[in-house]
């Protein structure tokens, strides 16, 4: 059979004979075999061709038989069978779901309980206050001025400075409960005063009762909220004595501990940069008494329960808690529930339905299209702006920010930007402008919709609408803050999404008594008819069998549904806030029949994956744990598990949209696993390449089947790198972790850490670094003469090149010097070809990014997959480079003809109509090659990296379908003394793709000459001016560059296309390599560290990252391995070279990918190689001390031996306790954690790697 002839012969013959060969020999593994022909599949196509003797049987088969499996894996079985191989995930979806805390509602808390209000002030201020345990107890009374509160003086005389005159209501109502010891549940509108209504009484306590650390947190769900609560804690710090410290995401930690561990007692925080100090012990909570939830039911909406609930873990029990939100959904209430005792509700303005601020008057602007919004911006900045006034615009897009930007600047217009992609410097700067006027507009999207308090913004602008009604309502809450009076102005089209708007925008601005112009209600009234209608035609409708549709990522799906339903659908909420439900009729092809479309999305993988028992007696035993899949963070706090089940529960038919890769095979089956009650027959799987109407309805016109060898090859190497990186990595960093870090001078090293893709990748660096070191430096030698050619002294270059014979040139000179005339040989013509580029897969994109674009592969493939996602580029994942028959080259060029940078380009080569799809490159079977998918100038994109890669990705298209660039060579040889001499030039007489890709000229090195040489017959005599030999040494190569180490790990099977960037991102990560600039002479170039700025390095590198001298990055990145790196290396080799060194692993790769095509089985292919890695560890531990010469300096032996003990150990290690999931390597194999961060598809490729 196949496998029997790839396992034993293979495995030996490609394995060892790859490894003793130097990477040359073969490791596929296949057995010799006749080939075979697959069947056809029902709703398939043809098998492809066996390449090993086949028998038919599952995992036995050649390739062919491969694909036979897949049909019968759908074809023939029930849904059990189907999913046999994935019974892991099914477990872990009922193992949640048992295990799901059950939500606890409290009556008292869900509304106010009904009882006559006799407060005045309460009634005046329409103030409701109640006890949720059912107590009836009266709440203490408001207090209705300062006096009554009895404030300090000194605070007191800040607040009259500040110009209050009296406390807010919910000031007034809360600071009297809080100052009673009450917990306190406070509901109120945006800019109401919650920020004094939790400080205030924090003051208070805090000077009654000393204790050092620590003593009040406040918890925020955006860093512009909490930059906000600090700086109004900082501006009565004096007053009341009390200083503050913020910690948020977007900057250094190391920046923001120093003001924590200075001693303040007041902490502002995020949840999730507050977890990140708590797991590494920087930030003590254990002297917290006083606690603040501000906008918890933003906090939710972030999905930062789990944060939240960690963070409680580190905290007193013993403390007074207040939880503040604009809304009272169930979420927060569950969550008060859980964490508040016995609290006050105190609920100030009527939240029961969603009303706007009375003070702001707001106006609706309705527009015939889009297109109008640029001059309506114009005029009413105009009408209402000025230097003096502070205009905050809203829109839907990052890129629209800055595109308004510079419309409204090219007016004359003084404005910023405030979104997402900026870096918080960048936030912070551009709303210091706006505070202090520097800047009167600032155009932001809705990170700056909720939580902001910039005083003094007199209107707000709605470019684009908001996404829903409660999102509207807390855009325009940013002007008429603090009792002042405020403008909005909202634009709507007068069809299409905004129409739909228009109705909940309309009810906002009735119940503030302002006025809905004519021409809205017109378009209201209609929209209402047009609901009724559709509510008339929903109930017909009813019976229609549902099919819900996953894509991966919520933009996609919204995508997708937007196509498919010609724009006709309808939003609505499911148990996820994360994710969109959108709903449409469409006639469904497998079901033959109208259906109701339910479209949806994941985040990326729903599991990760960990040990059973993850603390054993000996860490070796973990080689034989079962593993078991868990429910991804991620996936938990945005309640993903249920969002699918609840769906899944109404739907007959499930169609798969997921990422057209291994990864999206094996998210596939998560869906599935969370989808049972569907029927197998019912399940479909849509294959597509690019994020375009024609190619996604054409993938939903012609629905297949998910492929489970796929995803089984994706399940096999997450258990191989899970087991493989974790075990070597327990016992590498229990050993030598705490004396690397002392030698290495490495604080925030958490652990040594091996994988058996990761350290292989090392490998590659350090045997350049190697060379470099033992490089040997000779003198050679490049004779020279200037001969006189026409009245012009023309240089020729020796025809030998140099020497490194010092005789040999001392001859020469002699002879050539008694020799004053040149003889004419010859004028030798070579013609030369550049040929055209292949089309473009993923290794040479990350290739070209970062050696002409100074990105990163984990960065160039973040800009790919957001371009993907903004139908810009195809699929940016693949390894075919050549382009299928099919595809329409004359569209996809007529789509760039009239663009600004190569329109020109484009226009010529359609005008001569000679377009053919070129035969060159290589069909791999998965995606096409990576191509534009429509025009997009500089000005559309809002990152230069975007820009920068789009140009790239477009010219490399067009010039993939240009011809060759054609050239003579000519040389004209002389003899000197006996000795031949030439003067070699170019004569270009193609051109070609140059034109669309004019930077590949300089690679060509080409000498253009701009006159005529003269004609000279073989024979002809020139006279010889002069002689000379230039001298120098050779030189040792630069370091490795990050193209060259890709292109080493695609030509090995080091990892896939996929997995290639994490892999290069954990080296430097872990700290055995840094990212560098051209070096010279053997000497590494500057450092670039991550985020581009300045680095401090040695070496005489000219071009620096970010800032430096040049102000450009870098030409070329350069791996350098730092002193860890070089010791973690050479330990390895110490003990066992294969674990570090490439064939093993490619062997591996080869495989898992043999499992996906169907020639080996999951189950082989993990014991086998499992085998062959524990037999390895222990070898390797049994002589571990071995390496104490690489992590032990000589000052630490005398310890040594106290520190390691002589045990095995199981356990956490590095940093200590927790499962392994949550320690050194950021997470276990899955989701966003794995291998220390996530792609831009959501999900880590690598684990351990």
């Amino acid at each position: 059979m196949a496998y029997a002839g790839g396992q034993a012969g293979g495995y030996t013959g490609g394995y060892t004979g790859g490894y003793t060969g130097g990477y040359t020999g073969g490791h596929t593994g296949y057995g010799d075999g006749d080939s075979q022909q697959g069947t056809i599949a029902p709703n398939g196509n043809s098998g492809k061709k066996g390449r090993g003797k086949g028998d038919g049987k599952k995992g036995k088969n050649g390739k062919g038989g491969g694909d036979r499996d897949r049909a019968q894996a759908w074809s023939g079985q029930g849904n059990v069978e189907a999913l046999s191989g994935f019974d892991a995930m099914s477990a872990a979806a009922s193992s949640y779901v048992k295990k799901a805390p059950k939500q606890v509602k409290a009556p008292a808390e869900m509304n106010a309980p009904s009882y006559e209000e006799r407060n005045p002030y309460r009634l005046k201020n329409n103030i409701r206050a109640w006890h949720t345990d059912g107590s009836t107890t009266s709440v203490p009374d408001p207090y209705g001025t300062y006096p009554e509160a009895q404030l300090p003086r000194p605070l007191l005389e800040s607040f009259r400075r500040a110009g209050f005159q009296a406390p807010t209501a919910i000031q007034a109502q809360v600071w009297p409960i809080l100052d009673n010891g009450w917990d306190v549940i406070g509901i109120a509108k945006t800019g109401s005063g919650k920020t004094l209504g939790f400080l205030v009484p924090a003051y208070r306590w805090m000077t009654a009762s000393y204790t050092a650390g620590i003593r009040t947190l406040i918890l925020a769900p955006t860093r512009e909220l909490a930059t906000q609560i600090h700086d109004e804690a900082s501006k009565f710090a004096g007053a009341s004595g009390f200083s503050s410290a913020c910690v948020y995401g977007g900057q250094p930690k190391r920046e923001q501990l120093p003001a924590v561990r200075a001693g303040a007692p007041i902490l502002v925080a995020t949840p999730g940069r507050l977890n990140d100090f708590l797991e590494y012990k920087d930030i003590n909570l254990s002297a917290v008494g006083y606690l603040v939830f501000d906008e918890a039911d933003r906090m939710l909406d972030m999905g930062f329960e789990p944060q939240i609930r960690d963070i409680m873990k580190k905290v007193p029990r013993k403390r007074q808690t207040l939880m503040f939100s604009a809304t009272w959904p169930e979420e927060v209430q569950n969550l008060a529930h859980d964490f508040l005792s016995s609290p006050i509700h105190v609920q100030a303005g009527n939240t029961s339905s969603l009303s706007a601020n009375e003070d702001i008057s707001q106006q609706v602007w309705m527009l015939n299209s889009s297109d109008d919004k640029d001059a309506a911006l114009v005029e009413a900045l105009q009408l209402y702006g000025g230097p003096r006034q502070r205009v905050l615009v809203f829109v839907a897009m990052k890129k629209q920010c800055d595109m308004v930007m510079r419309m409204l600047r090219k007016c004359q217009i003084s404005a910023n930007t405030m979104h997402s992609d900026k870096d918080q410097q960048q936030r912070e700067e551009a709303l210091h402008q706006f505070k202090t006027g520097e800047t009167s507009v600032l155009i932001a999207t809705d990170v700056a919709a909720r939580g902001l308090d910039i005083k003094g913004v007199t209107l707000v602008i709605n470019y684009d609408s908001a996404n829903s009604t409660e999102d509207h309502v807390h855009r325009i809450g940013r002007t008429g803050r603090a009792g002042q009076k405020g403008h909005s102005i909202t634009f709507l089209a007068k069809s299409g999404e905004d129409a739909w708007k228009a109705i909940g925008i309309a009810e906002v601005m009735q119940k503030a008594g302002c006025t809905v112009p004519p021409d809205m209600k017109q378009v209201v009234d209609r929209m209402l008819w047009k609901r009724q209608q559709s509510q008339q035609n929903d109930s017909r409708w009813d019976n229609l069998p549902k099919v819900l549709m996953v894509a991966e990522k919520p933009s996609v799906a919204k995508l997708i549904a937007e196509i498919l339903s010609g724009g006709r659908m309808r939003f609505r909420k499911g148990q996820s806030r994360a994710v969109q439900i959108y709903e449409f009729n469409s006639w469904f092809p497998p079901a033959h029949q109208q259906c109701r479309i339910i479209q949806t999305s994941t985040i990326g993988h729903v599991f990760g994956l960990d040990f059973k028992d993850n603390r054993p007696k000996d860490i070796a035993d973990l080689f034989h744990d079962p593993c078991k899949k868990t429910i991804e963070d991620g996936t938990a706090k945005n309640r993903i598990v249920e969002h699918f089940q609840e769906l899944a529960a109404e739907a007959d038919y499930l169609a798969l949209w997921l990422d057209c890769d291994k990864e999206g095979e094996n998210i596939c089956f998560e869906v599935i696993s969370l989808c049972e009650n569907v029927p197998k027959d019912n399940i479909y799987r849509a294959q597509f390449s690019a994020l375009t109407e024609p190619e996604l309805r054409g993938a939903y016109n012609n629905l297949g089947r998910p492929d489970k060898l796929a995803a089984q090859a994706v399940d096999a190497r997450q258990e191989l790198d899970l087991k493989i990186g974790c075990i070597f990595t327990r016992l590498m960093t229990r050993q030598y972790l705490r004396y690397a870090v002392e030698k290495f001078r490495l604080r925030d090293q958490t652990c040594l850490s091996y994988g058996p893709c990761q350290t292989p990748t090392l490998w590659f660096c350090v045997e350049r670094h190697k060379e470099i070191q033992n490089f040997q430096r000779q003198e050679f030698y490049k004779p020279k003469i200037s001969v006189n050619v026409d009245g012009w002294p023309l240089e020729f270059d020796w025809l030998d090149g140099q020497t490194f014979d010092a005789g040999r040139v001392k001859s020469l000179q002699s002879r050539a010097q008694s020799a004053k005339q040149a003889t004419v040989k010859e004028l030798r013509t070579t013609p030369k070809t550049l040929k055209k580029p292949v089309g473009l897969n993923t290794v040479q994109l990350l290739k070209a990014a970062s050696t002409g674009l100074g990105m990163s592969p984990v960065q160039c493939m973040k800009v790919a997959e957001h371009l993907y996602t903004s139908g810009y580029i195809s699929y940016p994942r693949t390894e075919t480079t050549r382009y299928s028959d099919t595809f329409d080259l004359h569209t996809a060029l007529r789509e760039q003809a009239d663009h600004p940078a190569w329109g020109k380009t484009v226009s010529h080569l359609l005008r001569q109509g000679q377009i053919r799809n070129p035969k060159t490159g290589r069909d791999v079977g998965d995606h096409p090659p990576i191509t534009p998918m429509k025009a997009a100038p500089r000005d559309e994109f809002s990152k230069g990296s975007e820009w920068r890669l789009y140009d790239f990705i477009t010219r490399h298209f067009i010039a993939s379908l240009m011809p060759d660039v054609e050239y003579e060579e000519k040389a004209l040889i002389v003899n000197v003394g006996g000795e031949e001499f030439a003067y070699t030039y170019h004569e270009m007489r193609e051109r070609g793709f140059l034109f669309a890709m004019p930077w590949k000229s300089k690679d060509l090195n080409l000498n253009e000459i701009d006159w005529k040489l003269p004609r000279l017959a073989p024979g002809s005599r020139l006279s010889v001016e002069e002689l000379w030999v230039e001298s120098d040494f050779t030189k040792p190569p630069d370091y490795l560059k990050e193209s060259e180490l890709v292109a080493l790990m695609d030509k090995h099977g080091i990892g896939t296309d996929a997995s290639i960037p994490q892999h290069v991102e954990n080296i430097c990560n872990r700290n055995y390599v840094m990212v560098c600039g051209p070096g010279e002479d053997g000497q590494r170039g500057e450092r670039i560290p991550k985020g581009g700025k300045k680095g401090k390095g040695k070496g005489k590198g000219k071009e620096k990252g970010g800032k430096g001298q040049g102000g450009e990055k870098p030409q070329s990145r350069h791996m350098v391995p730092t002193s860890l790196g070089l010791s973690f290396c050479a330990a390895f080799e110490e003990l066992d070279a294969e674990l570090c060194r490439p064939p093993i692993r490619a062997y591996m790769e080869k495989q898992c990918s043999q499992v996906a095509e169907g020639i080996l089985d999951k189950e082989d292919v993990v014991n086998e190689n499992i085998k062959l890695f524990e037999t390895k560890f222990h070898s390797f531990r049994g002589r571990l001390s071995q390496l104490d010469k690489f992590f032990v300096s000589k000052d630490q032996i005398g310890n040594s031996m106290g520190y390691r003990g002589g045990g095995d150990w199981g356990g956490g290690g590095g940093g200590g306790g927790g499962t392994w999931n949550g320690s050194w390597d950021g997470g276990g194999y899955g989701g966003k954690s794995r291998g220390g961060g996530g792609g831009a598809k959501g999900r880590g490729r690598g684990g351990w790697h």
